[in-house]
């Protein structure tokens, strides 16, 4: 018996793609219906309305050629440009986020079609990547990390284009793939994933070897480290920096005297690159790819006494060993299951892709809070997955499986998302910081002894520039970078 899927008729594939754009819709409506008073938040002040308070200083509406403007030798060239655009209105920049997170659900639909030539799990992997909010609701709530968004957006439309070259050779779909590549690299470092992404899509997926085209999948990545070296005379000073053990060391300090907690600390941005910090890594990402991270928010919210919480650091090893274990073990039964001889062992395919991917985030950029290229190929294994174990006789199981992926973001959303990051407090305290710069700015009030004042004071005097525009006058004629320095100094 033949087990490959019939191809799709265009009738068949365009009932799909409909529902999944009014699935799609309905998810991300309902999220930022729940999520839409998300304020600006930490160092959304300084990047957002110190951009805004340089251009009313400098009497200009928009500058290009600073590529660098924050610090740290970052190359972050559009980045600065977008920033630049963002509205004073965080309600409709937050809309603007969550709508282009939408956009990616639909490339993600079109690429996971082109890999299977299956509309049913393409249709699921738009869903399970909708709502990964255990991997995506760092970047959808911290509205200053919209890079993150517009990358996902940008990066899966990048393996749509390739994808397409591939299958048709013309030429405008190489450009397009560059064109896209290197507009998420030049928004931000994690834009970087993407080219790697596609590499191993095309390599494990496609199964092509070919050195030229290969080649050509990376060719944005060599642009970028190209670009970053004529800006800094450096190769790639962010890796570096971020992989320096004093860097590590100095927030260790940090971490220790505010709260002690040595586990908060590893399980940061800040951790260091030690045995501790990649076994961390590996369980986070783990548990992000299952959508199961989101429930450490969720009984946050609901146990107020912190009982659970306590109860795992007293015994995270053992937690957290167990719960790797059966991970292990239910992943082995579960592909003995599904060992059927079905899209050209596709399976087998995705999952050598998924782990590619696994170890560039969590080895390479050792992160677990921006990890939206993670969630898109572990949308498709997950999904393939499903499917498989439906078609093998095993509804039950593939049920359960997706019930609980799906469950655990409807119990995040009864808490209205509340808690997004373990770095940051409640929503609802937020909102509260907000209305306090908002209320001071209006009353002319600039409290240097508020604990957040670094943030506070570019809000304010951007708020109240025309009573302080003589006094701004000071720091007119300067380069963006060297504004928020002497800023920072003197105010």
């Amino acid at each position: 018996m033949n087990n490959h899927p019939k191809k799709n008729t265009s009738n068949f594939s365009k009932v799909y793609f409909n529902l999944m754009i009014l699935i799609g819709l309905m998810i991300n409506i309902v999220f930022f219906s729940l999520t839409y008073q998300n304020p600006w938040i930490s160092d959304g002040y300084p990047y957002i309305y110190g951009t805004k308070l340089f251009n009313l200083i400098n009497n200009q509406n928009l500058f290009f050629l600073e590529f660098n403007a924050y610090g740290n030798e970052r190359f972050l060239p559009l980045f600065t440009f977008i920033v630049q655009l963002i509205p004073d209105n965080y309600i409709m920049w937050h809309g603007i986020v969550v709508f282009i997170f939408f956009l990616s659900s639909i490339f993600l639909y079109l690429v996971t079609l082109k890999l299977t030539n299956n509309s049913k799990i393409s249709l699921l992997s738009s869903i399970l990547y909708s709502l990964n909010y255990s991997l995506s609701i760092k970047m959808l709530s911290w509205n200053i990390f919209f890079a993150h968004i517009f990358n996902g957006f940008f990066g899966i439309a990048s393996v749509f284009f390739f994808l397409s070259y591939l299958e048709n050779k013309k030429k405008y779909f190489l450009i397009l793939y560059f064109t896209s590549s290197i507009i998420g690299t030049l928004i931000f470092e994690t834009g970087l994933v993407y080219p790697l992404i596609t590499l191993a899509i095309v390599y494990f997926c496609k199964n092509i070897k070919d050195i030229k085209n290969l080649f050509k999948i990376i060719i944005p990545i060599f642009f970028y480290i190209f670009l970053v070296f004529l800006n800094s005379g450096k190769f790639l000073p962010i890796f570096f920096e971020r992989v320096n053990p004093e860097r590590s060391n100095f927030y260790s300090s940090v971490f220790k005297k505010n709260d002690g907690d040595d586990l908060h600390f590893y399980r940061s941005t800040y951790a260091p690159r030690d045995f501790k910090g990649l076994y961390l890594r590996t369980f986070d990402n783990i548990l992000g790819s299952l959508n199961i991270l989101s429930l450490e928010h969720v009984i946050k919210y609901y146990d107020k006494r912190n009982s659970i919480k306590k109860l795992f650091k007293k015994n995270f090893l053992i937690i957290s060993f167990f719960l790797i274990l059966l991970f292990i073990v239910l992943t082995y039964f579960t592909l003995k299951e599904v060992k059927i001889k079905t899209f050209d062992n596709f399976l087998k395919k995705i999952s050598l892709t998924y782990f590619f991917v696994f170890l560039t985030y969590t080895v390479v950029f050792f992160r677990k809070d921006l990890n939206l290229g993670l969630s898109f190929i572990a949308s498709i294994l997950l999904s393939t997955i499903v499917f498989r174990l439906y078609i093998n006789k095993k509804k039950v199981v593939a049920i359960v499986f997706l019930s609980f992926f799906i469950l655990s973001s409807f119990l995040y959303a009864t808490t209205r998302f509340e808690y997004f990051s373990n770095d940051f407090l409640a929503r609802k305290e937020l909102i509260n910081n907000y209305n306090e710069y908002l209320y001071k700015s209006e009353d002319n009030n600039l409290d240097k002894t508020m604990s957040d004042y670094d943030d506070y004071k570019f809000f304010f005097y951007y708020k109240n520039y025309e009573e302080y525009k003589d006094y701004l006058t000071k720091y007119k004629n300067l380069s963006l970078r060297d504004f928020r320095k002497k800023f920072n100094q003197e105010e």
